[in-house]
């Protein structure tokens, strides 16, 4: 009768388990989206801020004809690097609450 109740425990105890799982991936499915979301913004600003910093390394457009230009991606550079900060704060955040569902009941 022993292994009986033992064997009972045990599938009980897998259930516990696989609802905990489901559980921790239904909290986390919404968040991994807006994580992949971020990841992409992120990426893009990352490349927009690559071609600002190298257009303003180039010489030529700190030549009087490219006055408007440098203005303008000097302005561009700022508002992208404020962008990516805040994007970055962000993405640590809701990292942190994937951390936090992950480590659920692990103690």
């Amino acid at each position: 009768a022993g292994t009986d109740t033992q064997a009972v425990d045990r599938k009980t105890q897998k259930r516990l388990e696989a609802e905990a799982r489901q559980k921790k991936t239904a909290l986390k499915k919404p968040l991994l989206a807006r994580l992949a979301k971020l990841e992409k913004a992120l990426e893009k600003l990352n490349a927009e801020k690559a071609a600002l910093d190298a257009r303003l390394a180039d010489e030529s457009i700190y030549e009087s004809a490219q006055r408007e230009l440098l203005a303008q991606s000097v302005k561009r550079q700022g508002e992208v690097s404020a962008e990516l900060a805040q994007l970055e704060e962000d993405w640590l955040m809701l990292q942190d609450e994937i951390d936090t569902i992950d480590s659920m009941d692990e103690a």
